[in-house]
């Protein structure tokens, strides 16, 4: 009783002086959007998945006994870290780059339990920065772990990526180039914590250039030529067998001690038309030259991608700001640059947030306008929205998050919160203006009316976000970021609004009356306003 009374005293010292309440008000919503700007922002949040991916490269050309040896040094490596529970290397595969190669290989690491990672020691980001730490030594090959994406089946690591494009036809060399600069440039970033690609245009390969005109002289089908080559120093599909309840293929290759050197593939022979074996040596010459080991397109054009992660504290966002700042300064006019994976939703979903928080609020002034069949009315009602959203923005800032899909979904759903706060005094007011009370009298009374159902609806749902904001495990920073921005803007849009909302009907109700050619009863505090 003695805060309701305490509350009516304010409401109605507030509607007194409107003038100065409303300029304050304008003051919040206008520090409201203006913190929202400085949020930092983000896609979804970097969750804790129970593993990483760790890739490795070693340099071009080399050999896959090589680089299973690193492998096993590596993986020693990784299995010291703590928290770590198991690690499978993957020779000759890079899944980063998804592409195959002597000199590649890959990890999935998993870790500990959630519950036996209580600590932030223990937590998905300390333990990849770990395993960095000590990969990094590594002085045969280059190894890299990423979290994984937030979202599966969205790439296969989190942070950002982009590909890198050859636009004006540079040719391959020229990209390897600009590429390993752009990785250096991101590198020396203090925001940016690593940047790796994979790609390489000076890998050391055998080139066989075959005499064409020779082999139609000898009567050989070039099918066959090519055919011998693939089964002999690759591998050729013959057919299936069925057995022990199972099919199984039939595949023929030459053995590796007979496909172990260049010299080698000048023992082969090919039967031509006349049924005669003739030499593969005399049919084409093998030298070895420099080039790419695999050829990606993006879009059409020859592209190289890159993967990278933000220091802890930074968001997604800013780390893809400060690449297009890279790439502005640093690309030449021949190359070109797109996000893939992760970065190309957060690109794409950029600039909607705006849209959607107006229609959210277009979508609620409707619906009251249709239920008090009235244009001024429900604008008291969404005018609480604001005082909602500076709650919310400073608690993302406190809690040093950013603002991601789920911050959003939080918002989206305190504009029907703050809403529902505000009908609950708006309502009563009509109602009591109904009556024949004045303007100020109703808005008073419907407070006082009002007051504790207000506090009752606030508290649960408030009480209700707190297990949000203290979750942890699988989920937990989606559910962290859902609940830090609800659980802030209900607390503010509570305490502000029971104040705001009264003396914005207060104002509204007297404009509409006084430019509908109404009447205010003589009580009516207008020149106090």
């Amino acid at each position: 009783d003695a805060s309701t009374v305490g509350l009516a005293a304010i409401v109605q010292r507030a509607i007194r002086v409107a003038v100065l309440g409303l300029i304050l008000f304008v003051g919040l919503v206008g520090l409201a959007g203006h913190g929202f700007t400085l949020l930092p922002t983000g896609f979804v949040p970097q969750e804790d998945e129970g593993y990483c991916v760790v890739n490795v490269q070693l340099p071009d050309g080399a050999s896959q006994e090589r680089t299973s040896r690193v492998v096993d040094f590596a993986n020693e490596m990784i299995m010291d870290v703590p928290g770590v529970k198991d690690s499978l290397g993957i020779t000759g595969f890079s899944l980063i780059d998804n592409s195959a190669g002597s000199n590649k290989a890959s990890f999935f690491v998993t870790f500990e339990h959630w519950d036996d990672r209580p600590t932030a020691e223990l937590s998905q980001q300390a333990i990849v920065a770990n395993i960095n730490q000590r990969v990094a030594a590594i002085q045969e090959a280059a190894a890299i772990g990423f979290e994984p994406p937030s979202l599966p089946g969205v790439g296969m690591a989190g942070g950002f990526s982009l590909a890198l494009q050859d636009r004006g036809g540079s040719g391959l060399g020229m990209l390897e180039q600009v590429t390993n600069d752009f990785v250096i440039d991101g590198v020396a970033q203090p925001t940016i914590a690593g940047m790796f690609t994979g790609f390489r245009s000076n890998t050391p390969q055998l080139f066989i250039d075959i005499d064409r005109e020779q082999v139609r002289k000898l009567d050989v089908p070039l099918s066959d030529v090519f055919g011998s080559l693939q089964a002999y120093l690759g591998s050729a599909y013959v057919n299936d067998f069925t057995r022990f309840g199972r099919i199984y293929q039939v595949r023929v290759q030459a053995d590796a001690s007979f496909r172990a050197s260049p010299e080698d593939i000048r023992q082969l022979e090919v039967r031509s038309r006349r049924g005669k074996m003739i030499p593969l040596n005399t049919l084409f010459e093998v030298r070895e030259v420099l080039g790419p080991q695999v050829v990606n397109h993006h879009n059409i054009y020859p592209s190289a991608k890159i993967n990278g992660f933000t220091v802890p504290g930074v968001s997604s966002g800013d780390g893809m700001s400060l690449v297009r700042s890279i790439a502005a300064q640093k690309l030449p006019p021949t190359m070109g640059y797109e996000w893939t994976d992760l970065s190309y939703q957060e690109d794409l979903a950029s600039g909607s947030t705006a849209i959607i928080f107006l229609f959210s609020i277009l979508l609620v002034y409707l619906v009251l306008a249709a239920q008090y069949e009235s244009w001024s009315l429900p604008l008291s009602v969404c005018f609480a929205v604001p005082t909602a959203l500076l709650g919310a923005v400073a608690a993302v800032m406190l809690r040093d998050l950013d603002n991601n899909v789920y911050t959003q979904i939080g918002i989206v759903l305190l504009i029907g919160l703050s809403s529902k706060t505000a009908i609950l005094i708006v309502e009563f007011a009509k109602v009591e203006r109904d009556e024949g009370k004045s303007i100020a009298e109703a808005a008073i009374q419907a407070t006082k009316l009002r007051f504790r159902a207000v506090l009752m609806t606030a508290f649960s749902f408030i009480l209700g976000m707190l297990p949000l904001l203290v979750a942890t495990g699988a989920g937990g920073a989606s559910r962290q970021a859902l609940g830090t921005t609800v659980f802030g803007g209900m607390v503010v849009a509570t305490v502000v609004s029971v104040v705001t909302v009264p003396m914005l009907y207060f104002v509204i109700q007297w404009i509409s009356e006084k430019l509908g050619g109404g009447r205010s009863r003589p009580d009516e505090p207008i020149s106090d306003a």
